[in-house]
């Protein structure tokens, strides 16, 4: 479960009060922002066949590897090799507010999470 919180954008973690009154060390001031996975998509719907409608938050593009989770965070990974549009058109990236096609190698289910892991690890400063 702590590893799944170090993957939310969150600031550094500190003991804070929990171990009694804090010291220094318990506070940051000047901590930046830690985003080491950034929310990509939704699963908006599947379809009769299989595929899966996808509305995008955040510019993604073929060869992106995306982690779909779903209830008691399951998680399950796939490399895009194509992108569909809703009109049927293969296109080599979406842009947020898009709403894309997706045939998976596993099910996936409505309302999944997706993300994808940030290629760069530098915090930004915020």
């Amino acid at each position: 479960m702590v590893e799944e919180l170090c993957k939310v954008s969150h600031r550094g973690y500190t003991t804070g009060f929990l171990l009694g009154p804090p010291k220094d060390i318990d506070h940051q001031y000047h901590s930046s922002y830690i985003r080491n996975h950034e929310f990509v998509a939704i699963v908006e719907d599947i379809l009769p066949d299989g595929t899966v409608i996808l509305e995008v938050r955040n510019r993604i593009k073929i060869g992106d590897t995306l982690e779909f989770i779903g209830p008691a965070l399951s998680s399950h990974f796939h490399q895009l090799r194509e992108i569909i549009t809703n009109g049927g058109e293969t296109v080599p990236a979406a842009n947020p507010n898009q709403r894309i096609i997706l045939r998976l190698p596993f099910n996936a289910e409505r309302y999944d999470l997706v993300r994808r892991e940030k290629s760069s690890q530098i915090p930004s400063q915020q």
